[in-house]
């Protein structure tokens, strides 16, 4: 007879001249073995947008992050990387003080024209097309940030119906990017109008419309965005006893998740919207003044026509209460 002696916590069962077993209770996985797992394997653990992680996780991933460290010296492979942990990693250590030796910050900043060039500039070698009059545009909407470029990229090449690379030069044109661009608020409506209600919504009515206010006084500006002072400058031709306590404050939570995180603040010292697509809807929802520099731009006539429409469907839709799900044109 063959004889398998089970572990602990667990019950044999005779059956005939065979010997089984059952587990009572599964292995607990705890960060521990999940670090020896990983470790073990080679492996790393990344964590996208630690930033909206809730509040009662990032106690646990910060402790799960010292059990980490402490295994580093037996698997040297063994890492943690939080991605969006703010601008910087002070975050991490104020749920664990421990942690304030282990932490490693890498500041990782918005890329420049150049090399978002570089990236249209490989598009092309490995496509076949020529970009050169949608170039400057692209590189120029997305102010730093790889994924609109690449979004806007991919949409061109889409209203170019290139979807494959090319037997011969497709020139793409600035008819493409108004199309691209089109496509991309089409894509992002939803997320938009979410995004916004959450950024503008009152709990409480007060004496001034803070964030609206504050929003509209950025959307007024240039993408680059704005120092703590200047949208208190913006405001106050309007509302000469604006205080600056509420633009700290109502600040604070526009880049927070609770307004949805609708702008972000660079380690240059200004407030931005996160995204230039939300600048641009800003605009139009605001009813803000357009900056002069970007009067003349194809993604920006393009943004204002497409975001024109958008923004009179969901007015309309506010004046009749009418319930409206704004999205993409369904086939068919």
């Amino acid at each position: 007879m063959l004889i398998f002696r089970p572990p602990r916590h667990s019950r044999e069962i005779l059956v005939g001249d065979s010997t089984t077993s059952k587990r009572l209770l599964p292995p607990q996985l705890t960060a521990q073995r999940l670090g020896e797992f990983m470790g073990s394997e080679g492996l790393c653990w990344v964590i996208e947008d630690f930033h909206k992680v809730p509040a009662e996780e990032k106690t646990k991933v910060a402790q799960a992050l010292k059990v980490f460290s402490d295994l580093g010296a037996d698997y040297p492979s063994l890492k943690i990387v939080a991605v969006g942990a703010t601008e910087t990693a002070r975050e991490v250590v104020e749920y664990d003080r421990e942690m304030s030796n282990r932490v490693a910050e890498v500041l990782v900043p918005m890329m420049t024209d150049a090399e978002l060039h570089e990236i249209l500039t490989n598009g092309e070698q490995l496509l076949n097309l020529d970009m050169t009059e949608i170039r400057d545009e692209i590189s120029g909407f997305s102010v730093g940030l790889a994924s609109v470029c690449h979004h806007l990229a991919l949409n061109a090449c889409l209203a170019a119906h290139v979807e494959a690379t090319a037997t011969e030069v497709v020139a793409l044109t600035a008819e493409d990017l108004a199309k691209a661009t089109s496509r991309y608020v089409d894509e992002s409506s939803d997320t938009l109008k979410g995004t916004f209600d959450r950024a503008l919504v009152r709990h409480k009515v007060r004496r001034f419309d803070n964030c609206r206010l504050i929003l509209a006084a950025l959307a007024a500006a240039s993408p680059e965005g704005l120092l703590h002072a200047e949208p208190l400058t913006s405001i106050r031709a309007k509302h000469a006893d604006y205080p600056p306590g509420n633009l700290t404050s109502y600040l604070r939570q526009l880049v927070g998740e609770e307004r949805g995180s609708v702008l972000r603040h660079g380690t240059d010292g200004r407030f931005r919207f996160a995204e230039p697509l939300y600048h641009a809807y800003a605009q139009a929802r605001l009813d803000a003044k357009i900056p002069q520099n970007r009067e003349q731009s194809v993604v920006w006539d393009a943004l204002k026509s497409s975001l024109q429409v958008f923004i009179t469907n969901y007015r309309d839709a506010e004046v009749s209460g009418v319930q409206v799900t704004f999205g993409p044109p369904q086939r068919g």
